[in-house]
């Protein structure tokens, strides 16, 4: 970030979209990066939370007369009397909780990496319960302990204010 003080989180990639199959392309790029181990309860189990989120930019035409201005993040030049709408789409697909008792490995050496991700899943799903239950209690946002997790500092926008919420 530009930011030396904003939250950052190692991996994310912002990849800019023109067209229907680029968007696919870029879902099937994510769903290879994320973390998927064989367990004794499932052959493909997720042992990573993966965001995929679609932000949309509408711009409103601008008189001809109007000088150019730089528009954020773009090298493109809109004109000041464009009106920029923005919206997005979060994807979100959570790994599961475990147990600890029932994180089993076929091999030793991966026992450890496995107890140490579902130590790690579960923290981060605890706080996003625990920002959830805050925003329902009747929090402000600035107060509800988005700070305790990487999952919930990503999804702050999404969970307070006029966000719109689906769980699936």
């Amino acid at each position: 970030p530009l930011n030396p003080r904003a939250f950052s989180c190692e991996g994310l990639r912002r990849l800019p979209i023109a067209s229907p199959s680029e968007l696919c392309e870029a879902l099937e790029l994510g769903r290879r990066r994320a973390a998927v181990l064989e367990t004794t309860r499932n052959r493909s189990s997720s042992r990573s939370h993966c965001l995929f989120i679609i932000r949309v930019e509408r711009m409103s035409p601008a008189t001809s007369d109007s000088p150019a201005l730089p528009c954020f993040g773009k090298q493109d030049r809109v004109a000041p009397s464009s009106r920029v709408s923005v919206g997005k789409l979060v994807l979100v697909d959570l790994a599961g909780s475990e147990s600890l008792k029932k994180v089993l490995a076929r091999d030793e050496a991966c026992e450890d990496m496995r107890r140490k991700q579902a130590i790690g899943i579960n923290r981060a799903l605890a706080s996003l319960g625990a920002v959830v239950n805050n925003l329902n209690a009747g929090f402000e946002c600035s107060s509800a302990g988005f700070r305790s997790s990487a999952l919930t500092m990503l999804l702050k926008d999404c969970l307070g204010g006029r966000a719109r919420a689906l769980l699936i």
